[in-house]
């Protein structure tokens, strides 16, 4: 499940990338947007990227296996009850994942 070499890196909160690294047993899960706003921040997006190997092992492959998984359009990603309370306040309002993407997607540019 894991990739074959290094590359993968994360933004800490300290905003310095630190590399992941997974050994064959274990898997890495990176959380998305809207799994953030699903579980009003209680799961944090994670920002991350894969970097280039250093010069001396660009003669390796390098395998990774990203599976990406999107709700149906019309799913609510309105946040779980289970996830507000009085110190937690509901952050985000209420959106479908469809119209979450259309927003996401002119926030970058692919749509208008």
């Amino acid at each position: 499940m894991g990739t074959s070499a290094d590359g993968l890196q994360i933004l800490t909160k300290q905003n310095e990338w630190a590399g992941v690294t997974s050994l064959p047993e274990q898997i890495v899960v990176n959380i998305g947007d809207m799994l953030q706003r699903f579980t009003n921040n209680k799961l944090k997006s994670t920002t991350h990227r894969v970097v280039n190997p250093p010069r001396e092992k660009w003669h390796t492959s390098r395998f990774s296996i990203p599976f990406f998984l999107h709700p149906k359009i019309k799913i609510s990603l309105a946040c779980l009850e289970s996830c507000i309370d009085e110190l937690h306040p509901k952050v985000y309002p209420d959106v479908t994942a469809g119209e979450y993407l259309d927003e996401r997607l002119r926030e970058i540019g692919l749509k208008k």
